[in-house]
Parts: structure tokens; sequence; C-alpha cells
């Protein structure tokens, strides 16, 4: 089993979220800060680097579960699959892009949800 962190698409009430359909839901967790959030019109991008605490949900999913996302999220070709550390100290796999793409509003917050309805 792999627990992974989903930020944007993949939460709850959000467009990919049956993706994670019959996977254990561990709760709603934050990064430690030192990511940013960036947003790329209909979905976010987590980026390494910055200072911000991203909130999000973490899944339990099995082998196949994660092997569907990376193919949703584009691993390795667009967002990377990547071991993270949550702000609790738990390590489990968040997908991330590599660099900030240029011309993308920064989300302040770290929230996805909270952006959306702002």
């Amino acid at each position: 089993m792999h627990k992974v962190f989903v930020y944007g698409s993949l939460r709850q009430g959000c467009g990919l979220h049956t993706y994670l359909s019959g996977s254990k839901f561990l709760g709603e967790r934050k990064t430690n800060k030192e990511f940013s959030l960036f947003s790329l019109g209909p979905f976010p991008a987590m980026v390494k680097g910055g200072n911000t605490k991203v909130i999000g949900e973490v899944y339990e999913i099995n082998s196949k579960t994660l092997s569907i996302l990376d193919r949703v999220e584009g691993h390795p070709d667009f967002y990377v699959r990547t071991l993270i550390s949550l702000d609790d100290d738990t390590s489990v796999f968040s997908y991330l892009l590599p660099e900030v793409p240029s011309g993308v509003e920064k989300v302040i917050s770290g929230d996805w949800l909270d952006y959306l309805t702002s």
C-alpha cells in the first residue's frame, strides 16, 4: 500500500476524485512550509521551493491505483511523483511540477478549493 497527498482536482468534490474511489481516506493534511502552489487554469500545480503549507488530502492506495494516478497526472513527463514530508512528519507521494511555469498565478493560501471559491 502507498500513501498519496492530493491537493487539487483529485480532492473530494473535484472532477478527478473518482480515480480514488475505493481508496481509504486518511484525512486532510498540510505539507511542510516548503512549497508553492500555482493555478494552471482548471487545475493547480505544486512546486518544491517556497514558503507555503499546501492543504490537501491523504489517501491510502494500492499499486493499481498508483499506476492509474501516474497516467492521469502525466508522470513523469508532466507532473513528477515525488516523496514529500507533511507537517506531521508523514512521508507520502505527491505529484509536483519540476519548475514554476511562466505567467501563472500563485495560490497564496495554499488551498486550491479555497482559491476556486474566492
